[in-house]
């Protein structure tokens, strides 16, 4: 009975296309958060300093970072959805990515 029931819901899942939301598997696990990190800018000095302060905060806010090199102008956006479909749970956009607020 539980092998059928399991097979019935698979289909299910299949049928429907369901995606696990892994931030909300997370949550609910109390897992550490997921954020990922769009870099993009030329400076290697900028972008070492920048990462280590990212990577020290992240340790002490039980924090994962999934740093992402951007090379190609215009693929940000895709990037980003790769990043958001595979469970991160926010995205930071360092310049020359962030937009300033006006």
């Amino acid at each position: 009975m539980l092998d059928e029931t399991k097979a019935r819901v698979m289909q299910s899942i299949e049928a429907l296309g369901y995606i696990p939301n892994l931030a909300a598997q997370n949550l609910a696990g109390n897992g550490s958060m997921r954020v990922g990190v769009l870099c993009g800018n030329p400076s290697a000095n900028y972008m070492s300093q920048f990462l280590l302060a990212l990577l020290e905060q992240g340790n002490q806010s039980n924090c994962q970072l999934l740093v992402q090199k951007c090379e190609r102008p215009g693929s940000e956006v895709s990037i980003i959805q790769d990043m958001l479909k595979n469970g991160v749970d926010g995205v930071l956009l360092p310049p020359p990515y962030a937009i300033p607020v006006q």
